[in-house]
């Protein structure tokens, strides 16, 4: 029998094994496992200060988020000339909102935001135009 011929009796048999319930509890386990990996997901980002300012806040979200969440630095202030690393967690496109101490706030968003499968570290440095630039890439092990 030729594959085209057998497309119907293949979706019939799957919808028969849906429907009796049978594919139902495997299915739920491993969209369970695959949602698990996700939020336990570490990602590792190295964000280094360069902007000649300190930086008050530092905020990530996920591309598709709606809010930005809570400041990474906490209570903390991210030095000049400084480094941190923090787990970002599963952000396939992650945008980046800092806020240096004279209230001046830089937003890397939509076609500016981070690929984590590219990036493991991010500088914040300042530029010419007495502005903010960051530079990302990925550094060899």
């Amino acid at each position: 029998m030729k594959p085209l011929r057998m497309l119907p009796v293949i979706l019939l048999t799957l919808a028969l094994i849906i429907e009796s319930g049978a594919i139902n509890n495997t299915a739920e386990a491993k969209y369970d496992k695959i949602f698990e990996t996700i939020r336990n997901y570490k990602c590792y980002v190295n964000f280094v200060n360069e902007t000649g300012e300190d930086i008050y806040n530092l905020y990530i979200s996920s591309k598709s988020s709606d809010s930005w969440g809570n400041d990474l630095l906490g209570n903390e202030i991210f030095t000049n000339k400084t480094s941190r690393i923090y787990n970002v967690g599963f952000k396939p496109h992650m945008e980046v909102r800092i806020v240096l101490k004279n209230g001046k706030e830089y937003l890397w968003t939509g076609s500016h935001a981070f690929d984590t499968n590219e990036v493991n570290f991010i500088a914040f440095m300042a530029n010419d135009e007495g502005g903010i630039t960051a530079y990302s890439g990925k550094t060899l092990k």
